[in-house]
């Protein structure tokens, strides 16, 4: 009902008789009443039933602003960082580079979501996990996950999910790049043809290794305590770090990680994945983790770990 003094303007479905539509009541139709507060002359009825759909105009034209401006609000949301604060020690990485910045071959709405969803995600609840232990807050994220034994049992199952979780994708986002895509360079390079022969022939095991997790996990090149490289995988967000080696190239075969671009085509990502590689950095990487490298010991990461790079990348 419409109020305007003296009228009274209502919106009501038309009812059956026998003028109805063959196509049934027409749901929308408008029936405006107009009821005088006096009786009125026909040129003061005319005068009130204008005013009445001026004022139907008007509140219509405000509605249909209204919807444009919230879906302007809504559009400009999505296009807006998620602030990277968060409640607890662990804070969300930046993004070191546009979403759209791996396009073709990683599309920007899966960074977006990727990032800003379920990486955010995993750090919320990691720290929800951790709180109440001032002994964890204060550690890095890879140091939780490289001594879970040392985390209480309550809380195992979380932060080996949600801590693995943030230190894969903290480590992830930094090993890629729209100049990727070229080859290993210097000690890494030379390493890598050592092992698997030559570097199509580890980009074939590679994708191999990838394509076979069995639901969602990663595949991983890592580096082993004794300084040898190795491809391996891992289920979930479960992280090499938890079993004494060193992540220095992975793949996040998650779903999540392709499926609104590629479906079920695990594959086609996998190698899209390898034009997008910034093996410029991993090489530089990879010599300051083979140097930490002890044959006796699991591989150290040098340095201090911190919150923004929690692998010890510099």
């Amino acid at each position: 009902m419409l109020d305007v003094p003296g009228i009274r303007a209502r919106r009501t479905a038309s009812a059956s008789s026998a003028h109805a539509s063959p196509h049934g009541p027409d749901i929308g139709s408008t029936q405006i009443a107009v009821e005088s507060g006096s009786r009125s002359s026909a040129k003061g009825d005319t005068m009130n039933r204008r005013s009445v759909l001026k004022g139907l105009g008007l509140t219509a034209g405000i509605a249909a602003a209204g919807s444009t401006f919230e879906a302007s609000g809504w559009a400009q949301a999505a296009n807006t960082p998620p602030a990277t604060a968060s409640k607890g020690p662990f804070t969300l990485p930046p993004l070191p580079y546009a979403y759209d910045a791996l396009e073709p071959y990683i599309d920007a709405e899966t960074m977006h979501l990727h990032h800003d969803k379920h990486h955010a995600s995993y750090v919320e609840k990691l720290n929800i996990a951790v709180a109440g232990y001032p002994d964890l807050e204060k550690k890095s994220v890879n140091e939780l996950i490289s001594n879970l034994n040392s985390v209480p049992e309550d809380i195992h199952t979380a932060v080996r999910n949600q801590g693995g979780g943030d230190a894969n994708h903290s480590f992830w986002w930094l090993i890629l790049s729209k100049q990727g895509g070229t080859a290993p360079t210097g000690e890494l390079g030379k390493d890598i043809e050592t092992k698997f022969g030559s570097f199509p022939q580890f980009q074939e095991q590679f994708s191999k290794a990838a394509g076979s997790v069995f639901g969602s996990g990663w595949a991983w090149l890592t580096l082993a305590h004794d300084g040898n490289l190795q491809i391996e995988t891992t289920g979930n967000q479960d992280s090499p770090l938890s079993s004494g080696r060193v992540p220095i190239m992975g793949i996040d075969v998650w779903e999540h990680a392709y499926y609104l671009k590629y479906q079920n085509r695990r594959p086609d990502y996998i190698a899209a994945f390898l034009h997008v590689v910034n093996w410029d950095y991993v090489s530089s990487n990879y010599v300051s983790k083979k140097a930490a490298c002890d044959p006796t010991q699991p591989c150290r990461i040098p340095g201090v770990a911190g919150p923004t790079h929690p692998f010890g990348l510099t």
